[in-house]
């Protein structure tokens, strides 16, 4: 008998408004959503029709709706002979839960009119849904790759939304084992703008870099740096709101091209590997909670050249201080 080692995965999202609906002071109309269940990890996006006033409660319920019913059903859809049913099941789902919002909202099902974009994975198995604009991307052995493209609507610059009349027509499913994908990404129309080249239609290599902190990272400080880049860099490339779900396996160990993108490091190449040594060692021994002494003891230095090394990544959040001890931070 073989036994198959279960993956775990680590997902993050980020959403925030666009310029226009900034200086409008209307809500973000792109939700995320993430969830752990039964073994299966979801990651949903999902973008609200700009000219839906509602849709922002649209795409919230997609994205909800999604991480609710995939772990449940995730084997029943995977063992559907044809994606055809499989695409029905989950269109189903999602209208019923819209027309429950729409009649809790008093207004018209169109005005929740939203996009969808989601992963599911379970063990070796994976399963991707798309209905509108966005990307979904995924990482393999050859580089970054796209799933599956933007879905446009009838007429130039529309798209199609889960409430659209040809919705399942136009859905994309895929189901299929993972072989060697080391993680996807999803994304809005808005995050497009500066993460997707639409000319050649293929992904930004930013996000590979993206996907390597979200398989070493510790989701608090990452949850950070990932939304203050949004607000400062990414929303500046288009007026829409931007939204980005990350998955990657989960791994403890920092790569040394990790901690380069995080701390501030000395030119010379020695002095370089030196310092990424040292970073190593000091997350390395504070596995467990351990002091300023023993972490010396153990890195053969003195306790005020350890500090050097110690307080960068206190300022990262890769470290985090408990009374006179140190601990690496780690997701539960």
């Amino acid at each position: 008998m073989t036994v198959e080692m279960v993956m775990n995965w680590k997902m993050i999202g980020c959403a925030v408004e666009g310029r226009r609906h900034t200086a409008m002071h209307l809500p973000c109309q792109d939700k995320v959503r993430t969830a752990v269940r039964d073994g299966v990890w979801v990651g949903a996006l999902a973008d609200g029709a700009g000219s839906a006033a509602f849709s922002h409660h649209g795409a919230q319920c997609v994205a909800d709706t999604v991480c609710a019913i995939l772990p449940a059903a995730f084997d029943l859809l995977y063992a559907m002979p044809d994606a055809a049913s499989a695409k029905n099941f989950i269109l189903l789902e999602l209208l019923d839960a819209l027309r429950t919002t729409a009649q809790e909202l008093d207004v018209p099902l169109q005005e929740l009119a939203s996009t969808m974009l989601f992963v599911a994975v379970k063990e070796h198995r994976m399963i991707l849904g798309h209905i509108g604009d966005g990307v979904i991307c995924y990482q393999n052995a050859a580089g970054l790759r796209v799933a599956s493209k933007p879905s446009n609507g009838e007429f130039a610059n529309t798209t199609v939304f889960v409430t659209s009349a040809g919705a399942l027509n136009r859905m994309k499913l895929i189901k299929g084992e993972l072989g060697q994908i080391s993680g996807f990404c999803l994304m809005s129309d808005g995050a497009a703008a500066s993460l997707y080249d639409r000319r050649h239609q293929r992904p930004m290599p930013v996000l590979s870099k993206l996907l390597r902190l979200r398989a070493a990272m510790p989701t608090a400080p990452l949850q950070q740096m990932l939304e203050e880049s949004f607000r400062e860099s990414v929303v500046m490339n288009t007026q829409d709101d931007c939204s980005i779900v990350l998955m990657s396996p989960a791994t403890t160990h920092l790569p040394g091209d990790v901690l380069a993108e995080l701390i501030p490091l000395p030119d010379k190449p020695a002095h370089r590997r030196r310092y990424l040594a040292r970073y190593g060692q000091v997350l390395t021994l504070a596995a467990r909670p351990v002091s300023l002494r023993t972490l010396a003891a153990a890195m053969h230095i003195k306790p005020k050249h350890v500090r050097k090394y110690i307080s960068p990544l206190l300022e990262t959040g890769l470290l985090m201080s408990i009374g006179p001890a140190f601990l690496a931070v780690q997701d539960a």
